[in-house]
């Protein structure tokens, strides 16, 4: 059937909003005004009659400063926060722990580092260094930097759905707070970092208030439509050690999920973390992988294992993790895609300029094995000299039925469905790692959460 096309279809306008207004809200935790490393951050939305809020769209503002000695962050401040449960009347709707580490690698996974270069040092905490994107800002013990994080999971990540605050109890988000020596780097030589002080803490949001007769309207729609139901993208969390010899590595996950939709393993030295001298966080390793695939109820995911580091051919091969981590998440093959895990440079930096290397040096942090930093290590080693020992090295395995389904996400969605199965990584490396790893597994699935419009509280199945 032949059609106009939509620059000629001029009686296809946008239809007017119902009747509404909306207002930014600045949401203070509800459980102090100063928090430091250890502690933990409680953010409760509030409840609002006709009133939905808009958490795609939503930033945690705060100021931070070290406390003891000056330092810098692992990365940028989402090193700060190594957990986040959402709750409602005392029911978990979400809980994602590993923050850190997840959003470090999610970060190279979305961001270039151009983007991580300009708004990442405005506003997320980045240093700023293009030739070094790892380098997180300086933390001084007596000026401040402010901060403006978005999150990007759980109900962050809800598919174009507002969240209704007309609830029997406002949903609170609890942000657990890292360990200084976790989330921070010496900024000199034998001075580790002590601690931190966040401070003047606020969720930027934007509120929908509809009028009583939209709301009625509204509420017409959803009870034919089975009621206030929404998906949203939960991560789960499981970690496992891997010793230096060990050639073959098998892991049980524990992901039990309706819709699993992906994996995304990492790995890093074991001795790093908790090194005030050394990026515990960010710095992933390959530790000489060669294949990585899961068992999902005995049956291979991928039927063939995806396969790097070929050794035989002389030279490190990492196309295909590369590939099958951007296939994972939808971006394989976006021209308009951004990413900060390669960063193929000649470029270093020497003191704070930048010079070439020459041709046949290329710096390439997503190809490292040991995980480390310099020997002596502070934050102007890792400038000078640490592209080598400095690893953005992740990979994830797709775990949907069918592949890339529609352009529309709201569309259909087709994980593999592990209830009552029992999910295992293999991993298998073609040599003895220089040290030993810690893996961290991150299972991504489906939520479906419905309002209860009885009780006027939040139930979640997943």
């Amino acid at each position: 059937m032949s059609a106009f096309p939509e620059a000629l279809a001029y009686q296809n306008l946008p239809r007017k909003s119902m009747g509404s207004r909306v207002s930014k809200v600045q949401i203070a935790p509800r459980n102090g005004s100063s928090f430091n490393a250890g502690g933990n951050i409680q953010i409760q939305l509030p409840t609002l009659p006709s009133s939905y809020i808009n958490l795609s769209n939503s930033y945690l503002k705060f100021k931070v400063k070290a406390v003891g000695n000056a330092c810098h962050l692992d990365h940028t401040a989402y090193s700060l926060f190594s957990r986040m449960t959402t709750t409602s009347q005392g029911a978990v709707i979400d809980d994602t722990t590993g923050l850190n580490v997840l959003y470090s690698a999610l970060l190279d996974l979305g961001v270039g580092s151009a983007t991580l270069r300009d708004y990442g040092a405005i506003a997320l905490g980045s240093d700023g260094k293009p030739e070094q994107s790892h380098l997180g800002a300086q933390l001084d013990t007596t000026a401040y930097r402010g901060c403006a994080l978005p999150f990007f999971t759980g109900l962050f990540a809800m598919d174009g759905k507002l969240l209704p605050l007309d609830t029997a109890d406002g949903v609170v988000f609890t942000l657990y707070l890292e360990t200084a020596l976790n989330s921070l780097i010496a900024d000199a030589h034998n001075s580790l970092p002590t601690g931190f002080v966040i401070e003047d803490v606020s969720l930027h949001a934007y509120i929908l208030s509809l009028t009583p007769e939209s709301q009625s309207l509204l509420d017409q729609v959803v009870d034919n439509a089975g009621g206030y139901t929404m998906m949203f993208e939960s991560v789960a969390h499981s970690s496992d050690s891997k010793a230096v010899g060990e050639l073959t590595k098998i892991s049980t996950l524990g992901f039990r999920y309706s819709s699993l939709s992906r994996v995304l393993m990492t790995m890093r030295a074991s001795d790093n973390e908790g090194d005030g001298e050394q990026l515990s966080i960010s710095n992933r390793s390959t530790a000489k992988l060669s294949e990585v695939g899961l068992l999902i109820g005995g049956e291979a995911v991928p039927s063939r294992p995806i396969t790097c580091d070929v050794a035989s051919a002389g030279f490190e091969d990492f196309s295909e993790p590369l590939s099958e981590t951007l296939l994972s998440f939808g971006v394989l093959g976006d021209k308009y895609g951004q990413l900060g895990l390669n960063g193929i440079t000649q470029d270093r930096l020497t003191n704070d300029a930048s010079t070439d290397d020459a041709f046949s040096t290329l710096h390439n942090r997503y190809v490292v094995e040991n995980g480390h930093l310099a020997d002596d290590k502070d934050y102007a080693d890792i400038k000078l000299k640490n592209f080598a020992g400095m690893g953005s090295f992740v990979v994830a395995i797709d775990t949907d039925i069918v592949k890339n389904v529609s352009s529309n996400p709201d569309a259909m969605y087709s994980g593999i469905s592990t209830l009552g199965s029992t999910v295992q990584s293999r991993l298998k490396f073609s040599g003895a790692s220089t040290n030993a790893q810690t893996i961290d597994y991150f299972g991504f699935y489906n939520s479906i959460m419905t309002l209860n419009p009885i009780t006027r509280s939040f139930e979640v199945n997943n």
